[in-house]
């Protein structure tokens, strides 16, 4: 789980000024490739290690998608009632999404402190 946080927090802001220069869409769907091809290479790691390094893959993609998400929402609902209903239910979802995703993804024996090898 340190890896994905420690990833995911250290490229939000080199993230947003990338989707600026090259654009949101292309940048959110390279951030979903990126994390569903992390989640992947988790769901089927042999090792601890490569499990480690998958969640850190999925950081660089997940880092990719969160901060378009809001600008997308705003693009998305020009209708100022339905866009701050919208806007009011990001934050909770965007928490639940950052802390869930991690754990999820791939194998999560390490999380609950199982062994793979029985």
């Amino acid at each position: 789980m340190d890896a994905y946080i420690l990833v995911f927090a250290s490229l939000l802001l080199v993230a947003g000024s990338l989707a600026d220069r090259v654009g949101r869409e292309r940048t959110f769907l390279g951030g979903l490739a990126a994390f569903a091809g992390g989640s992947a290479w988790a769901a089927f790691s042999g090792s601890v290690g490569v499990l480690i390094a998958a969640r850190a893959y999925m950081g660089v993609g997940a880092a990719l998608m969160m901060p378009l998400t809001l600008s997308i929402i705003t693009d998305m609902f020009r209708d100022p009632d339905e866009r701050q209903r919208t806007i009011g239910l990001w934050p909770g979802r965007a928490g639940l999404a950052s802390r869930w995703a991690p754990s999820s993804a791939g194998c999560c024996w390490p999380i609950s402190g199982g062994d793979r090898s029985s």
